[in-house]
């Protein structure tokens, strides 16, 4: 009955793999973590608003709502079409942008839209008048911070996994 045991060498040659694959992995947590943390914070579009609290529009546009897929517009003969709304796939569900479930089945409805800056904050269509409240600042910041704490996490784990894979490197040698 042969035992499995290792040479000297094997064991050796076995550490080796391990620690540069921790070398790699940490190498690898701390790019995309440094990207996620250095990436610019999203801001929310500044509204003023009158005396009686509503929005006041940055822009606003007629014509009738088009799509293209899941992508929905106004057209108007002569100018620019306007983005309202779209889904786009995504893992989990489908990312939506704007008024998207309000738009859906109205296609070659005369539509008007009011903005603040990129946002929706009015939609009247088919006789319905929808305001819509933009996403507040405090809002972004609470998504951002969740992200950059869950960044910091894993910067920590790439340090850890490529001071090991050093230390280990460095014993290996004085072996």
């Amino acid at each position: 009955m042969r035992k499995n045991k290792l040479t000297a060498e094997e064991r050796r040659t076995s550490i080796f793999g391990l620690l540069l694959f921790m070398a790699a992995g940490g190498l690898i947590l701390l790019c995309a973590s440094t990207a996620g943390i250095l990436q610019r914070p999203e801001t929310a579009d500044r509204c003023n608003t009158n005396a009686e609290g509503q929005i006041i529009p940055t822009r606003s546009a007629d014509g009738v709502l088009q799509n293209v897929g899941d992508i929905y517009y106004s057209h108007r003969d002569g100018s620019d079409d306007v983005f309202i709304a779209a889904c786009f796939p995504h893992r989990g569900g489908p990312d939506c942008h704007g008024p998207v479930e309000y738009v859906e089945g109205h296609t070659n409805e005369p539509v008007h839209v009011e903005f603040c800056g990129k946002t929706v904050t009015r939609l009247t269509i088919s006789k319905n008048d929808l305001r819509f409240t933009p996403t507040t600042q405090e809002e972004f910041d609470a998504i951002n911070a969740q992200g950059k704490r869950f960044d910091y996490i894993v910067l920590g784990i790439a340090v850890l996994l490529i001071a090991g894979s050093v230390i280990g490197f460095r014993r290996m040698r004085r072996a």
